[in-house]
């Protein structure tokens, strides 16, 4: 009967704030040792090359950002809108308005939540990414500062 809550207490503690603060703390604690075995040629190629890549993703994500605005300024979701109103027009010609107007809007708004949420998805993703190469060149800077800080 003990095991099974030892095993219930486990689970719990799996998920709380504190126990993977403790396990991001072991984890950054063997890679910051990692860095601290390797040469200091080594250790400024990885900061060079970390930091490289950080400021090429984050010049990325900006050119990103900037595409998405100009195209919100260059009204790119009238299209959608254009559609709809197009599909009113020719089902008004037809004769059952209503049904093809209303099959049209529904094309055009999940078309549009589509394309938003797969914008999302990737920006979110990308800025993950973003974030743990600025975590692995902090971690990079400061074995290097450490290293500066014994040498002299």
């Amino acid at each position: 009967m003990n095991t099974k809550m030892d095993w219930i207490r486990n689970c719990i503690m799996q998920i709380s704030l504190q126990e993977r603060k403790k396990r991001k703390y072991k984890l950054l604690e063997t890679e910051v040792q990692k860095l601290r075995r390797l040469p200091k040629q080594e250790l400024e190629f990885e900061y060079i090359s970390l930091k490289s890549e950080y400021e090429y993703k984050k010049n990325i994500l900006t050119l990103f950002f900037l595409t998405i605005i100009l195209a919100a300024l260059a009204d790119v979701w009238n299209f959608f809108y254009k559609f709809i109103q197009k599909t009113i027009e020719y089902t008004a010609q037809a004769g059952n308005a209503s049904k093809t107007a209303e099959v049209g809007f529904f094309i055009a708004v999940i078309a549009a939540i589509f394309v938003s949420v797969v914008l999302i998805v990737s920006l979110i993703s990308y800025m993950k990414g973003l974030y743990s190469l600025h975590r692995s060149l902090l971690l990079v800077q400061m074995v290097k500062d450490e290293n500066t800080e014994d040498g002299s």
